[in-house]
């Protein structure tokens, strides 16, 4: 098989499905489908890398890997290629342990480490994990432009990044005496420890070399971007390098907070982008929130004994809410607490009035910005657990309506970034704003609203569970069972809510790797390609 290569790039293609799955989550299942659409928005607005890919060294290794393949005329089919993949990811993280015991980021480190402890002079190479980097880095292969799709076989390298990059790694794998012995017998399986050793000297996985770390910056961060996409990137990199430019430290949810503070020193120049990260809080915060009260409910039940037995769902959130306590701590710490001797009781309308008044306007625009109630605000008291989740569900869904209605001209951004899949994911449009207006005009108390959203929150996960089952007889998540409103744990089954897996902390990692970044700040070359972006931002202004 002859190494495919393409020169003209098409726009950036969706990161494959099997990535899509593993990047869903970091302390829990999407058991709500609520992360989806905040990953939607995470891929718009900075692609090429996923929440599974911490080590841009990898995606030298897999060109270098298509390149090598192709050379040796090995069938072009993926199980052929996958099964050469494993064995040269294997050596490289044997080889990287052997030569720096304490080396991290390397896939299948674990049995790895196993083998290199079993082993004597010889080692046996074996595949580390379910999920090897080849498949792990073709997404964002394909999306930087360095790899491209073909229609049967294998993903070939595109002439401008992809060949460039794995002609930049052999000129260092290809010396080693592995890359030797792998081009004379491509199915050798045991190599020396020695060797082993060598090959993970002459690559470790944290430090590309200088030839690569320019042909990546290229893909990354090019000079001129070509597609929506690419511009979308790099502009996110531009506000990440200008945080880190004006601060002392660059940290995962950085570029959030900034998205919705009115003084923002990025606006206006970055406030296309910076609508979209807003966008992002909102609908992580909607996630956040009802995950947490999800858990609580959870919990509560099994405290009922329902995993024994069937309990009233609606009577379990009734008696979850008459805990005025923590509930009014819980609005009392937002400054949302009505006065009176029952605020609770107070209707919802007294709950949007306090909001209204924290989120007084101070920057116009499609996304409005105040200095009073923010999202992560809300979020801080729903990871709080209990019933002050239940109690942030009104005030999500209440922030969620003022960064929209008090917005100007934000029909695409609604549709767009905040309405993704609309009534399966609670799009604002489709169902936030409208069932806000209908809880007004039924004039319910905030107690009943904190209980009609706890019980979405549970119909909205027996909805996901039945159309995942309807899809995949074998994949049943439902956490429990609901019968003509009793409800009933599954043994076994266990919630974990958590954040949406953001991509950021990838993507500051990969700066850090490709010499940009520094413990404090932008490196000289890092400001090179800040001051680079600010060019892009004024020529696309100029061409507007």
């Amino acid at each position: 098989m002859s190494v495919q290569t393409e020169s003209k790039h098409a726009p950036s293609p969706p990161v494959p499905s099997w990535v899509e799955k593993e990047a869903q989550d970091i302390t829990g299942l999407d058991l709500l489908g609520l992360r989806a659409p905040v990953n939607a928005t995470g891929n718009v607005l900075l692609n090429g890398v996923t929440t599974i890919s911490p080590m841009v060294r990898y995606i030298s290794l897999r060109t270098w890997i298509t390149h090598v393949y192709g050379q040796l005329g090995l069938p072009d089919s993926s199980r052929d290629f996958i099964e050469f993949a494993t064995r040269v990811e294997s050596a490289i993280v044997v080889g990287n342990l052997v030569d720096n015991p304490n080396a991290s980021g390397l896939i299948g480190s674990d049995a790895a480490s196993k083998m290199v402890a079993e082993a004597s002079k010889q080692i046996e190479l074996q595949r580390l994990v379910k999920q090897p980097a080849a498949n792990i880095y073709l997404g964002p292969s394909l999306q930087l432009g360095i790899a491209f799709e073909r229609d049967e076989g294998i993903a070939g390298l595109t002439e401008e990044r992809g060949l460039p990059l794995a002609m930049a790694a052999d000129e260092i794998l290809g010396k080693t005496r592995f890359g030797e012995e792998l081009l004379r017998t491509p199915t050798l399986k045991k190599f020396t420890r020695d060797d082993l050793a060598k090959l993970g000297a002459a690559f470790p996985i944290g430090a590309p070399s200088e030839k690569e770390r320019q042909v990546l910056l290229s893909a990354i961060l090019p000079t001129k971007p070509r597609s929506e996409s690419e511009f979308n990137r790099v502009a996110s990199y531009g506000i990440l390098l200008e945080i880190a430019n004006n601060s002392d430290g660059l940290h995962e949810f950085d570029i959030l907070n900034h998205a919705v503070d009115p003084d923002c020193p990025l606006l206006p120049k970055y406030t296309k982008w910076l609508n979209g990260w807003a966008c992002y809080f909102v609908r992580d915060m909607l996630a956040i929130v009802h995950e947490a009260a999800l858990a609580a409910m959870l919990y509560a039940l099994q405290d009922e004994g329902g995993d024994e037995r069937p309990v009233a769902g609606h009577a379990l959130i009734c008696a979850m809410l008459r805990d005025d306590a923590e509930l009014r701590v819980a609005l009392k710490d937002l400054g949302l607490l009505p006065v009176g001797r029952k605020p609770l009781d107070a209707p919802l309308h007294e709950l949007a009035r306090l909001l209204d008044e924290r989120t007084s306007m101070k920057h116009k625009g499609q996304m409005p910005r105040w200095d009073g109630l923010s999202e992560q605000d809300v979020i801080d008291v729903a990871y709080e657990g209990g019933i002050k989740a239940l109690a942030m569900l009104p005030v999500s869904w209440l922030l969620s309506q003022a960064r929209v209605a008090k917005g100007e001209e934000n029909q695409e951004i609604l549709s767009d970034y905040l309405s993704p899949q609309g009534w399966a994911r609670i799009g604002i449009e489709q169902v936030v704003l409208p069932g806000i207006a209908d809880m007004l005009r039924r004039e319910i108390t905030i107690r009943e609203a904190m209980s009609e959203l706890a019980m979405r929150t549970m119909d909205q996960h027996v909805r996901i569970a039945w159309a995942r089952l309807a899809a995949d007889p074998n994949r049943d998540v439902a956490l429990l069972t609901v019968d003509n409103g009793m409800w009933t744990l599954r043994n076994g089954k266990e919630f974990r809510p958590g954040r949406t897996a953001s991509r950021l902390i990838q993507a500051i990692g990969w700066l850090r790797q490709l010499g940009l970044l520094q413990d404090t700040g932008c490196t000289k070359e890092g400001k090179r390609h800040l001051e680079e972006i600010r060019n892009h931002l004024i020529e696309q202004e100029g061409t507007a």
